[in-house]
């Protein structure tokens, strides 16, 4: 297909689902893995003017990989072009319903979730969150630990909506969903009404600097270290006394220093855990 490029990356086997997870939520419409003599060559298919983008992005994801000594040997990310690619086949078999936690199933429009577990219907797309990357995993699990009926919820960075979904299908009382990516405002918009949460879930296009207003007593925030460290302050004069806040999208090699602008921003960090590289902080406001 014209205008369409294939980022592709030889990797230890053991990673191959931590690479395919990376390169669809950097929005990858599709993936193919082939075996390389005991290795697995990762090709991952994007619109042409993402793909440097997605070049880079993966670089900086394999250098945090072999910082953590979890990979081994000289990576090179490769960019191509492609001509042809059956989309919907390609798309369709890499995303199945996800189990998360003890009570949720992420699943897309055209696979039924399985009977007893709260169902979020996500249209992958080229916004972030599909249900697979550890950091929205992680933010899933502390979301349904830390939920209660009535709340009100900010979901600063939606992408797909998958938070704040998962946060009004919770029971959440209200959830501003808020994003400063109009795909990711198009796509989460799309999904709520979806999942019919439309009358518990506002998606805004802005930022914290813009007319929003508190106070909330629970904050999502799965995003990346500058953004978090920036939001910090501001986000805590949203926040109720006693308000907690999750946030994800951290890197291990990460923590110290977020640990540290948390602290001093008057935040009290409460637990946390990484999984495959990636952390999850659960911090209140005393």
């Amino acid at each position: 297909m014209d205008g369409t490029a294939c980022v592709r990356i030889e990797a230890p086997s053991a990673l191959e689902d931590a690479i395919v997870n990376f390169l669809f939520e950097l929005g990858c419409s599709g993936t193919r893995v082939d075996d390389v003599g005991g290795k697995v060559r990762v090709e991952g298919y994007c619109p042409d003017p993402e793909a440097e983008k997605v070049r880079e992005a993966l670089g900086r994801y394999v250098s945090s990989l072999k910082d953590m000594g979890l990979w081994e040997g000289v990576e090179r990310v490769e960019v191509g072009s492609v001509q042809e690619v059956q989309w919907e086949d390609i798309w369709r078999s890499h995303f199945r319903p996800t189990l998360v936690g003890r009570k949720l199933v992420v699943h897309p429009p055209w696979e039924a979730p399985p009977l007893g577990r709260v169902p979020i219907e996500i249209e992958p797309g080229m916004a972030f969150g599909t249900g697979c990357h550890p950091t929205t995993q992680l933010c899933l699990e502390a979301l349904e630990e830390l939920i209660s009926p009535g709340i009100r919820v900010l979901d600063l960075g939606t992408g797909t909506g998958i938070l704040a979904i998962a946060a009004a299908k919770l029971e959440a009382r209200e959830v501003v969903a808020l994003d400063t990516d109009p795909e990711a405002v198009r796509s989460a918009g799309e999904n709520v009404a979806r999942n019919g949460v439309g009358s518990r879930v506002k998606v805004v296009l802005g930022s914290l600097g813009d007319e929003l207003r508190g106070p909330f007593q629970l904050v999502l925030a799965n995003l990346y270290l500058d953004l978090l460290l920036g939001v910090l302050p501001p986000l805590k004069e949203l926040m109720s006394p006693g308000a907690r806040a999750i946030f994800s999208g951290l890197l291990s090699d990460d923590l110290p220093a977020f640990f540290g602008a948390l602290e001093g921003a008057g935040y009290r960090s409460l637990r946390d855990e990484v999984r495959d590289g990636w952390a999850v902080v659960v911090a209140n406001v005393p």
